[in-house]
């Protein structure tokens, strides 16, 4: 597992930069939106087997972030990379709390830049795992949206994929 986190983590680099090394601010917005949803969810919920594409993706994400923010930054390294959860393993409809109400701020981005990187993904021809990874991570937003009683637009990554085609 440790070595798929690793070489996801180089594919979510590559996403987030140009050929030049630039980056794409508009991505990485949207990955640290994911990134901190996703961490909110594995802190809420804690590390259940259902939300095992969650937990990859978020490693993956954090480690991505951790990194270009090491490189691009004073050195110092602000995004968490580890997730404290203390107490029982939760259902999803742990995030209908008021102390959750955060996220609705970004769930709209975060949901969004998934589905781009879903569309990314399957122009850049990567694994069935991986793909289907994305697909869990999107149901899992929806259902999260679904929980928070907050709207959403679904997308298909078929309509975004001629974005990423060169």
């Amino acid at each position: 597992m440790f070595s798929q986190i690793v070489e996801f983590t180089l594919v979510i680099i590559r996403y987030l930069t140009d050929d030049t090394g630039r980056i794409d601010l508009d991505r990485f917005a949207q990955i640290e939106a994911l990134s901190d949803l996703f961490y909110a969810i594995l802190t809420a919920c804690g590390d259940c087997l259902y939300l095992s594409s969650i937990k990859f993706f978020w490693k993956s994400f954090a480690t991505a972030l951790a990194t270009i923010e090491g490189e691009n930054g004073d050195g110092s390294v602000q995004t968490i990379t580890t997730v404290d959860h203390h107490g029982p393993l939760r259902a999803l409809t742990a995030l209908d709390h008021p102390s959750f109400n955060y996220l609705r701020q970004i769930l709209d981005e975060a949901i969004t830049g998934l589905h781009h990187l879903q569309a990314y993904l399957q122009t850049q021809g990567q694994s069935d795992e991986i793909q289907h990874r994305c697909q869990d991570c999107i149901l899992l937003c929806e259902l999260v949206c679904h929980t928070m009683r907050h709207p959403h637009t679904p997308h298909r990554a078929d309509t975004l994929e001629a974005h990423f085609r060169t």
